[in-house]
């Protein structure tokens, strides 16, 4: 399956500077990467060496990028400031056109995200509410008492506890895709989309 980021004809590396990439055509990780239809690209790769994980965890993106109630900007705001965080860049690039496109945060914003500005005027109240329960949530694993009733006054209990489980899962792919030093497969045009690997 293509996607319209990877460029045609790009080769796939057989490895980072860290790990080699895992064999999708391999008894264990074949029938599980045909079921689920995943993109070919090197996070789905590298996660593929734990198959046991790899399926759910699969699931689990697909279901956070296709079936939540959560609002698309939200659960933007979170991946892209997470990936800020965590200093994905990987994961900035890939989700960059999608918050911009479909979501709605312009490149203002996205300018001011890769900043870690959170508050500024570029936001509006639900924005900063939303950001704030987001960075106090991946900076401090919980989230104080005022942050939690003004982000709540955005998002019913399902939205709430969706825009949680973002947080979290991205946090931890944005660990794989660091830790184990993923290529991207284009090189972006737009400087906003490119974030500098630590």
């Amino acid at each position: 399956m293509g996607h319209p980021y990877i460029p045609e004809g790009y080769v796939f590396p057989e490895a980072t500077r860290r790990l080699p990439y895992a064999d999708t055509e391999s008894p264990a990780v074949k029938p599980v990467w045909d079921k689920l239809g995943f993109v070919q690209d090197n996070l789905f790769r590298m996660l593929a060496h734990a198959p046991s994980t790899f399926g759910p965890l699969g699931s689990l993106v697909h279901a956070m990028l296709g079936d939540l109630e959560l609002d698309i900007r939200h659960r933007e705001l979170a991946i892209m400031h997470v990936d800020h965080v965590r200093n994905a860049h990987y994961g900035w690039a890939w989700h960059f056109t999608i918050a911009r496109d479909d979501a709605a945060i312009n490149e203002q914003q996205l300018a001011a995200l890769q900043k870690g500005d959170i508050q500024g005027e570029l936001w509006s109240e639900e924005d900063r509410a939303i950001l704030r329960f987001i960075d106090e949530q991946i900076r401090n694993g919980v989230v104080g008492e005022e942050t939690f009733k003004a982000a709540k006054a955005y998002m019913n209990d399902r939205q709430l506890v969706e825009l949680l489980i973002v947080i979290g899962a991205y946090a931890l792919i944005g660990n794989v895709m660091e830790t184990t030093e993923l290529q991207l497969e284009w090189q972006p045009e737009n400087p906003l989309q490119r974030k500098p690997r630590a």
